[in-house]
């Protein structure tokens, strides 16, 4: 293990190879290579860390900001990092020497990266992003084919990649939104004759879900790459295995009288004599106060219920009947018993949004 934190306080664990691990199925069941999706810091494991272990696996990295892409170069990422959402052009100069790639969706962008390119005397690379219904991003396809054009007239400054689109519900048993914007965008490259080395949509879902006929020449499996299926629906398809676990000590264990309230607000009082443990861990950490009363955690492997409100700093779980000492390690989530897929569905949302919003002062220790 690696890492700049003693175990045994809060951490998050990321498991290395299980990313790997992760990367290789997905890739083998679509027969394509990746462009891993590694914005929000790989989805809270660690971008640097992550990108180093898998790109001798990978074509390439997705990233959403200008510092995360330069954060790759700088950690020696040498593979494509492909910049999704435009940078503000008093970023354009250092992201075209760092040889990052562009997503365009418009005649402006396009223009501020050629008269860039020019500048430095570089080619820059692009992939042109099809609007064909999440109506986020992207060019709808009419204008799509008058960037199409412009890059043509500029192929010393741009080089054409890719051409993409993103899908809206590949996780859904019946995705009829995606199947409706995989005809759109397949119209688009016939209609046009578009001929690059790179054609993508596929997410996670996407992916997973190979009737859609998705998988094109490059796949971007975002949540699959760290052990989750989009929806329940596409579980077990292929073995996805979590890579992180959420973990905090034990620093107070107290017997409690029936009838004794505990933590703010007075949401929870014992119905006979127990015992709480208090756990160094709470929602700045990123573990939701919307579990409150609604979640459980493992105390040496068995599972007990989370009680009262989760506060900043601390959490308390009731613990009758165990054997607990301060310093023991709680496991709030993990790839056993209790996966991030549960603690969202405690907490009304989703495996991207526990994983993403685990704190930057929650340490992550690295199991290569």
């Amino acid at each position: 293990m690696s890492g700049s934190v003693a175990s045994d306080d809060t951490h998050a664990l990321v498991n290395l190879e299980a990313i790997r691990g992760n990367a290789r199925r997905l890739s083998a069941f679509a027969g394509k290579p990746i462009l891993a999706p590694i914005k929000a810091d790989a989805y809270g494991h660690g971008a640097v860390r992550v990108a180093i272990a898998l790109e001798p696996l990978v074509w390439g990295f997705a990233v959403a900001t200008t510092s995360e892409a330069l954060a790759l170069r700088a950690a020696g990422i040498v593979k494509d990092v492909l910049l999704l959402t435009p940078p503000r052009p008093s970023s354009l100069a250092a992201l075209v020497h760092s040889g990052v790639s562009f997503v365009v969706s418009s005649l402006e962008e396009l223009a501020l990266l050629t008269r860039e390119a020019a500048t430095q005397g570089e080619t820059v690379r692009v992939h042109l992003k099809v609007n064909t219904g999440l109506n986020r991003l992207g060019a709808a396809p009419e204008a799509a084919a008058r960037v199409l054009l412009e890059i043509g007239r500029h192929t010393s400054s741009l080089e054409l990649v890719g051409v993409m689109t993103h899908l809206v519900d590949s996780e859904d048993a019946a995705p009829e939104w995606a199947a409706v914007q995989l005809e759109r965008f397949n119209q688009f490259l016939e209609t046009h004759r578009v001929s690059v080395p790179y054609r993508h949509a596929a997410n996670t879902g996407g992916v997973l879900n190979r009737a859609l006929g998705a998988h094109f020449d490059l796949i971007r499996p975002g949540i699959g790459l760290y052990g989750y299926a989009p929806g329940t629906n596409l579980a077990g398809i292929i073995l996805l295995e979590p890579a992180m676990t959420l973990r905090g000590p034990v620093i107070h264990v107290k017997d409690l009288a029936a009838g004794q309230p505990v933590s703010y607000n007075a949401t929870w009082h014992a119905q006979t004599d127990t015992r709480v443990a208090t756990v160094r861990i709470g929602y700045a950490d990123g573990y939701p106060r919307s579990l409150s009363n609604r979640a459980s955690a493992l105390v040496n492997g068995s599972p007990v219920p989370q009680i009262g409100r989760v506060c900043m700093d601390q959490l308390l779980l009731e613990v009758a009947g165990l054997e607990v000492a301060v310093g023991d390690l709680v496991t709030l989530f993990g790839a056993g018993a209790i996966t991030a897929d549960q603690v969202a569905s405690w907490a009304g949302t989703n495996s991207y949004e526990i994983l993403t919003g685990i704190a930057a002062r929650v340490p992550r220790v690295y199991l290569e």
